[in-house]
């Protein structure tokens, strides 16, 4: 597992349960092609959503793994199986795309957030994404607080 995919702090603080799918496992599951609800994450125990948070998904075998993983979780514990994305509705991977996208890039400069696309690992890049998916700067912000050796926040002057 890389190490920046980890739960981010401001996700274990407003979380500490852990009853929330933190963003390194949306992220798994996004490449497995999976959809879990809050329900079955929270009927998971402790170690298990660990194990997950803590399994690699840096080849296909891998994540292959990860969804047999999961799978078999929600089957143990009674909750059937994570659905599949069809392909029609499978989420976009423009975060694994090389070049960065317009709309993240837009909510990134709102934010006054400073990254290299180009320098950016796969996960920094998937909170990029998903805080320009909810048009958050403030998220936006704080996801580079939270991971200060990949991004940095720049002064933002009011207009």
């Amino acid at each position: 597992m890389n190490s920046s995919e980890r739960i981010l702090g401001f996700e274990a603080e407003a979380d500490p349960d852990g009853k929330m799918i933190p963003l390194v496992v949306r992220m798994k599951l996004d490449l497995a092609e999976l959809r879990i609800r809050q329900s079955d994450w929270q009927a998971l125990s402790g170690e298990q959503r660990d194990s997950l948070v803590q399994l690699p998904v840096d080849n296909s075998s891998e994540i292959c793994i990860f969804g047999q993983v999961i799978q078999s979780m929600l089957s143990a514990v009674g909750r059937g199986s994570a659905a599949r994305t069809s392909k029609a509705s499978a989420t976009i991977h423009f975060w694994l795309e090389d070049t960065e996208p317009q709309s993240v890039a837009a909510v990134r400069l709102r934010a006054g957030v400073e990254a290299k696309w180009e320098t950016l690992d796969r996960f920094g890049r998937y909170v990029l994404s998903y805080a320009a998916r909810k048009n958050d700067i403030t998220l936006c912000r704080i996801i580079a607080a939270d991971m200060p050796t990949m991004m940095r926040i720049e002064r933002v002057q009011n207009s």
